[in-house]
């Protein structure tokens, strides 16, 4: 399914690349591959695990930059993890200008889902 397309698939083959558990080996490249196939497609919950790939250099090398991009891709879908991350990197000014405004936004949109509390994982 993952080489059709599909991008539920192919995050679930990035999150077993990703992981050191069910038999598969872990491979940061192999993960980080997977993920931007399927974050290429809009799949919320991939741009919120290649946006921790970039942030952690992790497949990839580390760059804020682009770990915020991919992050906001998510949190815009109204992910709310992402939302989190996106807060976070405004309160701390990793990749963009500090900007207190817009953390207290992102962590708000974050905290009006429940994050933590069952609400996240609502998007794939």
């Amino acid at each position: 399914m993952a080489e059709q397309g599909d991008a539920v698939a192919q995050n679930k083959l990035g999150n077993l690349y990703d992981s050191h558990e069910h038999g598969v080996r872990a491979d940061d490249a192999k993960a980080f591959y997977w993920y931007l196939k399927a974050a290429e497609q809009g799949y919320a919950r991939a741009q919120h695990y290649l946006g921790g790939a970039y942030a952690d250099g992790e497949g990839v090398f580390q760059n804020y930059r682009q770990a915020f991009n991919w992050y906001m891709k998510a949190a815009k879908q109204g992910y709310d993890r992402a939302q989190s991350e996106v807060a976070i990197f405004y309160h701390e000014g990793k990749g963009v200008p500090q900007n207190y405004k817009q953390a207290a936004k992102w962590y708000t949109k974050a905290a009006e889902q429940k994050w933590g509390r069952g609400g996240q994982d609502k998007i794939g």
